[in-house]
């Protein structure tokens, strides 16, 4: 998807030296978004997308410790000292729910169900 380049978001200055676009990027789109009236919505920026994601994921029925995991937050206390794998299935599955639903949310398209989850999706009644 991005060429040759080794990143997915490769940088695009030559002032760069990492490769990838910086921390910065999403901010500063964001904001422009905004300032130009890009965006017709309430004003946010990118941590509240992660608190955003975090909720959903729990609504999908996925486990606290797994929602943090996703958000790659570091987990605390014991856990942090015991839990030390490097694939963690349980996140690629929350990941791949995450993308699902904002695809479907974009399509307009009926939710799939995904694994972790136990919603179902009702249907609508016909009038009589």
């Amino acid at each position: 998807m991005s060429g040759d380049f080794e990143w997915l978001c490769p940088g695009r200055s030559s002032r760069n030296k990492s490769g990838h676009v910086n921390r910065q990027v999403l901010w500063i789109a964001i904001k422009d978004a905004f300032d130009k009236g890009g965006l017709e919505m309430r004003r946010f920026n990118p941590h509240d997308t992660r608190s955003t994601a975090k909720r959903h994921l729990r609504n999908l029925r996925f486990s606290r410790e797994i929602t943090e995991i996703a958000l790659n937050h570091k987990l605390r206390g014991i856990e942090r000292v015991y839990d030390v794998r490097e694939e963690i299935p349980e996140r690629r599955a929350a990941i791949e729910a995450w993308a699902c639903f904002i695809e479907n949310c974009c399509t307009g398209s009926t939710p799939t169900p995904v694994m972790g989850s136990n919603v179902v999706q009702f249907r609508a009644r016909r009038a009589a």
